[in-house]
């Protein structure tokens, strides 16, 4: 009997080794913002993934500076692909608010990103961060509806014109959070 158990617990640890030696695991990371190009932090965050060790796949970069928050709401309603693209990815960057700033209130602005708060849940269990307007001072509703939804708050106004220094906080961040998930088995 203790053989058995010996060769179990010696085979378990084998099966460990060759699963992490063989298995590249990829984070899937995507980006969905309407940021100004000089305030766009997504060419320094690929430019920092390229030159480390973290097997990553940028599936989608939705950087449209014109993008209003009910309008990807609505994409992400009617568009399958989209909603795939969501399902499958570890880490979801959103910064979004900045064109609805200029044509709405703040309370409604609060109301979408709840609703899109909501249903991005629905269809992820993932790490959502979401980066606040550069021009919207007052936070605290969203970092309310960010702790709500399980959501990484970031405070977009401390980053204004800064999008390397952005980009840096993002990648420490999601490079702690692959280390963790690498080393599962220890």
């Amino acid at each position: 009997m203790k053989k058995l158990i010996i060769l179990f617990l010696i085979s378990c640890l084998i099966i460990i080794f060759i699963y992490n030696k063989n298995y590249k695991k990829y984070i899937n990371v995507l980006s969905i913002n309407s940021l100004e190009k000089e305030d766009d932090f997504n060419p320094y965050l690929t430019s920092l993934f390229s030159k480390s060790s973290i097997n990553y796949k940028f599936i989608t970069d939705y950087t449209n500076k014109t993008i209003e928050i009910e309008n990807l709401i609505a994409k992400i309603r009617d568009i399958d692909k989209l909603k795939n693209v969501i399902h499958q990815s570890n880490v979801i960057i959103i910064s979004l608010g900045n064109i609805d700033k200029k044509t709405e209130d703040i309370n409604t602005i609060i109301k979408e990103m709840k609703d899109l708060f909501k249903l991005l849940r629905e269809i992820n269990n993932q790490e959502i961060i979401y980066i606040s307007p550069p021009s919207i001072k007052n936070t605290i509703l969203f970092k309310e509806q960010c702790v709500k939804y399980k959501i990484k708050y970031i405070n977009g106004s401390s980053f204004i014109h800064k999008p390397n220094l952005i980009a840096q906080l993002l990648y420490n961040d999601i490079e702690k959070s692959w280390n963790k998930e690498k080393y599962w088995f220890i």
